[in-house]
């Protein structure tokens, strides 16, 4: 550890690994709903629809704190100094904390929005977004006065932007379903594998970069293609959600051609870098967070890429849309693409 205020991240970190305990708990728990008949005085108290709301959220929230923990941690050694406002971080992640903890609550006394995956009700989103923005006003702040620009950077700090801003889209209700659902999916799609893989990249990249010893340019060219295809495959791609919600038909072309090839651009980058590493003299220590890296891009192969495509198709999702194979690809997808990195 160079600089002191790296140390902000652990706490992020232990909250993400007992919020992550918490979750597998609760989806062990809809998992036993499946498996077996659950009394109906049980259900009365605890209903299927609460316990995936609680299970859904705590994902968003685990996931969230620990790219933030990582990003506090990475920020420094990325700029040259310590972060510019230390206290703005631990403030941050009281303010997330009471928060989540005041959705999960108020999920069990029926305190929603009533919109599936963004059940939150309003004045905690507005927290989220107050949360979100004082994480990008300190890590931009900090890399800003540091005036030592890097791709990585930019591809963090693009994400980040993006990461306050789409989650403002599925703020508002709107009376029109068709139309709330469109803007419904710039925050479960756009905002999760748009502005989620731009961070997720940067990640990948400063740990590949800071164990293999690879120089950076080799890394950092993949970045330019991340970037170059969010605006594609992560934009572009939300088209296979509009299918069936009375969008334009053309978006049935669109989306079924540019989502599957969201998980190529961080699959090429550990690919690329796992070739210099055997044939250079780098050796890439601890070994274990290779195992993870490398894992988590084939799982992101396999779960959004293959599983995707294989049902992103209009003619095959007319058939699959909102069964068990659209679940067991996002379980996968999620795992491969943030839960392993975090991890």
């Amino acid at each position: 550890m160079l600089f002191k205020t790296q140390r902000i991240a652990y706490p992020y970190f232990v909250l993400a690994l007992v919020l992550f305990a918490l979750q597998v708990v609760v989806g062990l728990w809809l998992a036993l709903n499946y498996f077996t008949t659950i009394p109906q005085s049980v259900v009365d108290v605890f209903p299927f629809s609460t316990a995936r709301a609680i299970h859904t959220n705590l994902l968003v929230l685990w996931l969230l704190l620990g790219f933030m923990g990582a990003t506090f941690y990475l920020i420094p050694e990325e700029t040259g100094r310590d972060l510019e406002w230390p206290r703005l971080a631990i403030a941050q992640l009281v303010l997330l904390a009471v928060t989540g903890v005041a959705a999960i609550i108020g999920f069990l006394f029926g305190w929603t929005q009533g919109r599936p995956l963004l059940e939150i009700p309003r004045p905690l989103d507005l927290l989220v977004v107050v949360g979100a923005l004082m994480f990008l006003a300190n890590v931009g702040v900090t890399i800003v006065k540091a005036r030592r620009w890097t791709v990585t950077q930019g591809s963090l700090l693009g994400g980040l932007t993006f990461l306050a801003l789409l989650y403002l889209i599925g703020i508002p209700f709107y009376n029109n379903i068709s139309v709330d659902w469109y803007y419904w999916w710039w925050v479960i799609h756009l905002w999760v594998e748009g502005a989620w893989e731009l961070i997720a990249a940067a990640l990948t990249a400063f740990l590949l970069i800071k164990m293999t010893g690879v120089h950076r340019s080799v890394v950092e060219k993949w970045l330019y293609v991340e970037l170059g295809l969010f605006l594609f495959t992560g934009i572009a791609g939300t088209g296979h959600h509009y299918y069936w919600l009375g969008a334009p038909r053309y978006w049935v072309y669109v989306g079924g051609f540019f989502s599957a090839l969201e998980p190529f651009p961080i699959l090429l980058m550990v690919v690329d870098t796992y070739r210099h590493t055997r044939e250079g003299s780098h050796s890439f220590r601890p070994r274990l967070i290779w195992v993870y890296l490398i894992g988590g891009v084939v799982l992101h192969f396999i779960g959004a890429g293959l599983f995707g495509f294989a049902h992103t198709l209009p003619q095959i999702n007319y058939y699959t849309h909102g069964s068990q194979v659209t679940v067991s690809h996002g379980h996968l997808a999620f795992f491969g693409a943030y839960v392993l990195l975090n991890l």
